[in-house]
């Protein structure tokens, strides 16, 4: 039921906020034929409804989530480097930031800017987010509070189009309308203008080792500089018919990929600059690429609502097209361990797939109906759990994407409070009738344990894995 109403509200909110009578024209006959059970029979009890004829989904689909906040045009948006955050940008002159997984706005509007946002950047640990603005500024966030960490960096004369930050998060570099690119220390001091393009920067980035900077522009080149002299290392890089959108460097830094409005991503030699590929597939503007981080793959996102997944050596495109997103996807990144693709489009929905199968990476389903009163995460951030108030425990292996539910017929109790281990093998929780229990991690049994409960909130593990002593906070009143 709740999947039900979660898919009704993400289908079709947008135009039952307009008119509450798109409930009857527009909602009730599109439903999905397959899923929507709930909401079936209200279809059948309102024979005046038109019913569709073919054509209609089977499936609620694919949508994680759509966030809404922003009151304009989102601009620009970034993923942290371990996919949990989103970092969006906007017309109506804000940053927000999101949980990834769940679409909760997490941070913001954060406020600064006095004209039109154009980009964002997050550092690799989400300490910092950078935004730029037509307002001729940089600012840097703080990634925990939000608060500004200096004064606005100035120095461009037109408006700043992109921003992206170097691998360790000490230096910026900058895209401009004004042609040029510069590159800052992040407390504030401009290091050095690079000059070259003959037109608007587009999108820029660093190499994976800070020595160099691609930049992408409307005068249809790609660029390759030195980060440390400012001196053009390859380019202008020709081949492209349109603007150069987005630009990327492999993680071994030997390739470059470049998106482009002429609808086509190129491939080029980092070392000598030739063109060593051009990949066709896309029905419009390429807007944002990522390499996998092996190096072997590239995700790339368009004006044409999908994501693909490119094979870097031939060019083969190596999954069907992802489709799910109705607008232009504006930011794709891969996961750390390769395995899943994040997708994030301009009407702030998000995805995430699988990166060798196109499939979508399933929702954690609940193991039960009872509501949920303690969750734990563990130090390695691979497993989080969840007590219900039924006493079940449900444990989310998130490397996996596996589930697996401790259940005992004579658990009458809520769960109380829960944590993991320090070295993450056993899940301890405690049970509202003081009774205490032991997951055992390595082989997912419940283990027969005689550990005393204690009347107060807190249980020491240090008996389990010897590693340091932690206390099960309760989280959540049952």
């Amino acid at each position: 039921m709740l999947d039900d109403v979660h898919g009704f509200i993400i289908r079709f909110y947008p135009l039952i906020s307009q008119s509450p009578t798109h409930i009857y024209l527009s909602a009730l006959p599109f439903l999905p034929k397959g899923d929507a059970k709930t909401l079936e029979p209200w279809r059948t009890r309102l024979p005046s409804i038109p019913l569709t004829a073919a054509g209609s989904d089977c499936a609620w689909g694919s949508l994680l989530y759509s966030a809404t906040g922003h009151n304009a045009e989102i601009t620009g948006l970034a993923f942290s480097a371990n996919g949990k955050r989103l970092v969006s940008c906007s017309e109506d002159k804000t940053v927000r930031v999101w949980d990834a997984e769940s679409g909760e706005e997490v941070m913001g509007p954060l406020i600064g800017h006095s004209e039109r946002l154009s980009w964002v950047a997050v550092t690799s640990d989400a300490s910092r987010f950078a935004s730029v603005s037509n307002d001729r500024t940089v600012r840097i966030w703080d990634g925990k509070t939000g608060t500004p960490l200096f004064d606005p960096l100035e120095g461009h004369t037109k408006w700043v189009s992109t921003v992206a930050f170097s691998p360790c998060g000490n230096r910026i570099v900058t895209g401009s309308f004004d042609t040029t690119l510069r590159i800052w220390e992040l407390g504030g001091s401009e290091v050095m203008v690079l000059e070259g393009h003959t037109a608007p920067i587009n999108h820029v980035a660093f190499s994976t080792d800070a020595k160099r900077v691609v930049s992408g522009a409307f005068d249809k080149c790609v660029r390759v500089w030195d980060a440390q002299s400012g001196a053009t290392v390859l380019g202008p890089l020709e081949g492209h018919t349109h603007w150069v959108r987005a630009v990327s460097f492999s993680p071994d830094n030997t390739r470059i990929a470049s998106g482009s409005s002429d609808w086509t991503i190129r491939i080029w030699c980092a070392v000598e600059g030739t063109q060593l590929l051009v990949i066709q597939g896309h029905s419009n503007w390429v807007l944002s690429v990522a390499f996998s981080p092996d190096g072997r793959r590239l995700a790339s996102g368009s004006f044409d609502a999908t994501v693909r997944v490119w094979d870097v050596e031939s060019g083969r495109e190596v999954l069907p097209p992802l489709e799910g997103h109705s607008v232009s996807v504006k930011a794709v990144a891969f996961t750390r361990n390769g395995d899943n693709i994040l997708s994030a489009a301009t009407d702030m929905t998000q995805q995430m797939w699988n990166a060798k199968t196109g499939q979508l990476v399933p929702k954690v389903v609940k193991a039960t109906t009872h509501r949920v009163c303690a969750a734990a995460i563990a130090n390695d951030e691979q497993y989080v759990a969840f007590g219900f108030t039924d006493g079940t425990v449900q444990i989310w292996n998130c490397m996996s994407l596996t589930t697996h539910i401790c259940r005992s017929d004579d658990q009458i109790s809520a769960v109380a409070s829960m944590a993991f281990s320090a070295t993450t093998e056993f899940l301890l929780y405690r049970l509202t009738d003081a009774r205490v229990q032991v997951v055992d991690l390595r082989g997912n049994t419940a283990l027969d344990t005689s550990l005393p409960s204690t009347p107060a909130e807190g249980c020491d593990l240090s008996s389990l894995d010897n590693a340091v002593s932690i206390t099960c906070l309760r989280l959540a009143s049952c």
